[in-house]
């Protein structure tokens, strides 16, 4: 005989989706890569990288 189990609860304390973007904003790097057209019509590559929690950007 089979019986349903009713999904466990939410452990108090753990994050869950909701939280774990606003709680980890400050640990996230993102990275893209840019190609820039001078007025020359030269092309420059730009990799750039961007810190989520204080929206710094290093263009390398």
């Amino acid at each position: 005989m089979c019986t349903a189990r009713s999904p466990t609860p939410p452990t108090p304390g753990r994050p869950n989706l909701a939280t774990v973007p606003d709680r980890s904003a400050h640990t996230i790097i993102a990275c893209d890569f840019l190609l820039v057209e001078t007025i020359l019509l030269k092309r420059l590559y730009v990799l750039v990288f961007i810190e989520h929690g204080t929206h710094s950007t290093w263009p390398e």
